[in-house]
C-alpha cells in the first residue's frame, strides 16, 4: 500500500507542478464577469472616454468603444494588455502615473480605477450584447506579474487536494479488507493539513484581481477544507493512541474531501468561468 501512496502522489505532484507552470491564462465565459463589465465598466467607458475615443472622435489614433479597437491602440502602442493592469495604459493614465493622464482635467474615484485595474487582470472581458459573454483567451500572463511565490500557489493548493483524496480511499479499503491504519497514511494526512494552511495562506496574500463574489466563496470553503484537514490531523494522531474510534476520523475524512472538492470546483469557476467542466 505505502508503495502505491507514493506512486500516486508523486503522479499528482508532477501534475500540479506543470500547471504552477504554465504561463498562459485561460478567462472562460463567466456571466459575473459579463455583468461586471456592463455594471462597473462600460459606464466608465461610455461617461468618460468615448466622447473623444469613440466612433466620431479618435484622438491619438485611438477607440476604445470596442477590445478589438482597445487591444489595437493607437499612437502611443495598445491601450490594453489583458492580465497586466500595471502595464496597460488604459489603466495607467486613469491612476495617472504614465501620461497623458486621463480624463485630463479630473481624477477619477479611487474604486471606479480599482475596478478598470480589476477588469484588466481577469482578461478584461468585453461581452458583445448583455446576453453574451466573450472571453479573452489564451492571454499571456503579465512578465511583471506575481512573484514566485504566487506562482506556486497552484502547486500548494493542489498538493493538499491530491493528499486530501488519496488518504480517503486508501482509508475505507483499508477498513474493508480488515486492515489497519499505518504510518504512511497518518503522514499524507499530516502533509495534507501543512499544505493545506499554507494555501490558505497563499491564496489570502496574492487574491485581490478576482471576480467578488466568487472570490469570497471560493476563500469560504477554503477556509471549511483547510480547517477539516487540520481536524483531520488532530484526530489521525489520536487514533495512533487509541485506535478504537476510528469511524470519527474517517467520517471527518470524508467530509473534508467533499469540501476540498467543491472548494476546488468553485476556484475553476472563478478561473474559467461557471459550469467550465461541461464546456
Amino acid at each position: 500500500m505505502i508503495r502505491s501512496l507514493l506512486v500516486l502522489t508523486a503522479a499528482l505532484m508532477l501534475c500540479a507542478t506543470l500547471t504552477a507552470s504554465d504561463d498562459r491564462v485561460d478567462v472562460g465565459a463567466n456571466p459575473s464577469a459579463a455583468a461586471f463589465f456592463r455594471n462597473r465598466i462600460e459606464p466608465v467607458l461610455r461617461e468618460h472616454c468615448w466622447r473623444c475615443h469613440g466612433a466620431t472622435k479618435q484622438k491619438a489614433g485611438l477607440r476604445l468603444d470596442s477590445l478589438a479597437a482597445t487591444l489595437a491602440g493607437g499612437e502611443n502602442g495598445p491601450a490594453l494588455i489583458p492580465g497586466d493592469s500595471d502595464h496597460s495604459r488604459l489603466v495607467t493614465s486613469v491612476r495617472r502615473t504614465q501620461e497623458p493622464h486621463m480624463p485630463p482635467d479630473d481624477s477619477l474615484p479611487a474604486q471606479v480605477v480599482a475596478d478598470l485595474a480589476r477588469w484588466v487582470e481577469i482578461g478584461a472581458p468585453w461581452p458583445m450584447s448583455r446576453a453574451e459573454s466573450t472571453p479573452v483567451a489564451n492571454v499571456p500572463v503579465a512578465k511583471a506579474g506575481p512573484p514566485l511565490a504566487g506562482r506556486m500557489h497552484p502547486l500548494i493548493v493542489h498538493f493538499p487536494i491530491a493528499l486530501t483524496l488519496i488518504v480517503l480511499p486508501f482509508a475505507l479499503i483499508a477498513r474493508r479488507r480488515g486492515g489497519t491504519w499505518d504510518t504512511a497514511l497518518a503522514l499524507l494526512v499530516y502533509a495534507g493539513a501543512a499544505s493545506a494552511v499554507a494555501a490558505v495562506a497563499s491564496g489570502l496574500f496574492f487574491a485581490g484581481h478576482q471576480d467578488p463574489q466568487m472570490l469570497a466563496r471560493h476563500e469560504l470553503v477554503g477556509w471549511i477544507a483547510a480547517s477539516g484537514t487540520v481536524v483531520c490531523a488532530l484526530l489521525a494522531a489520536l487514533h495512533q493512541r487509541d485506535p478504537s474510534r476510528r469511524w470519527i476520523l474517517e467520517l471527518a475524512l470524508v467530509a473534508t474531501a467533499l469540501a476540498v472538492g467543491l472548494a476546488g470546483h468553485f476556484g475553476g469557476e472563478m478561473v474559467h468561468g461557471v459550469g467550465f467542466p461541461f464546456r
